[in-house]
């Protein structure tokens, strides 16, 4: 569904997705949009030459083709333009790759997701600045699907420290750690087939202790054909619909379900069951996971007994994981209120 501009009504609606990425590919436009680009903001591309020989410079040469990149910024937005020349014929295609944080070029860092109102006016903003549709700007990797979710009880690293254990049937989470070159900590992740698991405290990766929040992120590297198929995500006007937003939340939530978040506050006792008593015991070491677990029952029987168990951490323990669970529902089941006229 798209909805124009007076239609769009997204109450208090959190977008589900992060950093994104797009190209959209020129046909024979290019000298007319970089004209009209510059008339407009003042930018353009420069030419990288040699400075002995003054011949261009390609960034990569493969055996069929040369690439050259070219990046400027424009309002927190990387623009790269992709010229690539094909040897033998010398037929070349110029392309353009946009990529950024809309949370982090609205409210200077991306703590929290954006509102879809602030996501709506930034892209309409970004597509008037390029003068290209949102829906030529095709979705590319990397893109993030995201929530971060505020409890009502006091969360930060501590919190999440040796307890996010392993995406079940994947990958242990191992340590993650900031961008700021330090290497502290700051969460976890698995390596997945075509994405990346995250879980992790804000108040660490931004260094601000009032942050009460947990992100549950899916950071991909590439997008096959099963991501834009469940999420619908082919093109940037794709951010703006609901349904997409949502489709987005529905896979944090997927990822969620399949990790394991260990409880320390539960102990084993006579009056649990077995298999429970096992898990409290050896449920913080990935190695049960890959190994006696899975060898423990048949899959629809795992699934049962790790629901138990979080059911148990919900009444005996801290309730991390269902806590986590129903707001991250709650975020995305926001945004089935937006409504048009």
């Amino acid at each position: 569904m798209e909805f124009t501009d007076q239609q769009i009504d997204y109450g208090t609606s959190l977008a589900c997705t992060d950093f994104q990425t797009g190209i959209y590919t020129f046909n024979k436009d290019y000298s007319t949009w970089k004209r009209a680009f510059y008339d407009r903001t003042g930018l353009e591309f420069g030419t990288r030459k040699g400075d002995v020989t003054g011949r261009v410079l390609f960034n990569t040469e493969h055996e069929l083709s040369k690439r050259r990149y070219d990046t400027i910024e424009y309002n927190g937005w990387q623009l790269t333009r992709v010229k690539t020349i094909m040897k033998g014929n010398n037929v070349s295609t110029i392309s353009l790759k946009i990529s950024g944080n809309p949370a982090k070029n609205v409210y200077g860092k991306n703590e929290t997701n954006i509102s879809m109102q602030d996501l709506h006016i930034e892209l309409k903003k970004l597509s008037f600045g390029l003068g290209i549709n949102l829906a030529d700007i095709k979705t590319r990797a990397p893109h993030e699907s995201s929530i971060t979710v505020e409890p009502n009880f006091p969360v930060d690293l501590n919190t999440l420290k040796g307890r996010i254990i392993t995406l079940i049937g994947y990958n242990p989470f191992t340590p993650m750690v900031g961008d700021d070159g330090e290497g502290n900590l700051i969460g976890y992740k698995s390596k997945c087939t075509h994405y990346y698991a995250k879980i992790y405290s804000p108040a660490s990766k931004f260094g601000d202790p009032t942050l009460n929040s947990v992100r549950i992120e899916r950071h991909y590297e590439r997008l096959n054909q099963s991501f834009k198929n469940n999420c619908t995500m082919h093109s940037f006007a794709d951010y703006l619909i609901p349904e997409t937003q949502y489709k987005c939340g529905v896979s944090v939530l997927k990822m969620l379900d399949n990790t394991f978040i260990y409880d320390p506050e539960l102990k084993a006792n006579r009056w649990n069951k077995g298999y429970i008593n096992e898990i409290i015991h050896k449920g913080n070491d990935p190695k049960y996971w890959n190994e006696d677990f899975p060898n423990s029952c048949c899959k629809k029987t795992q699934v049962k007994r790790i629901e138990e168990y979080n059911e148990l951490s919900a009444v005996k323990g801290d309730g991390l994981f269902l806590n986590l669970r129903d707001l991250v529902i709650n975020h995305y089941n926001k945004l089935q209120n937006v409504t048009c006229s």
